[in-house]
């Protein structure tokens, strides 16, 4: 995945909102845009959040390690280094 940009997300195109599929299969709705928070929006600091993240989990799979190695091998709590990885 590449960084965003600053501007329009171009996840929901500036809608706020993504298809999702659900279950049963076939479902079909939209919900809010987790890139944006619903916004429709990039701001430089969502920006800096989403490209941190994306840093954090190339440079742990280089190394070869899961979520739950990289949080032990920092410290942390498994949850709580996800959520650095993937700011939601």
């Amino acid at each position: 995945m590449n960084p965003p940009a600053v501007g329009t997300c171009s996840s929901c195109r500036g809608t706020g909102e993504v298809t999702a599929l659900l279950c049963p299969p076939g479902k079909v709705t939209q919900v809010p845009c987790r890139d944006c928070r619903a916004t429709g929006r990039i701001d430089d600091a969502r920006a800096a959040e989403i490209t941190e993240g994306l840093r954090r989990r190339a440079d742990r799979l280089e190394r070869g390690l899961t979520q739950a190695q990289e949080a032990e091998r920092l410290g942390m709590d498994r949850i709580a280094y996800s959520r650095l990885e993937n700011p939601r």
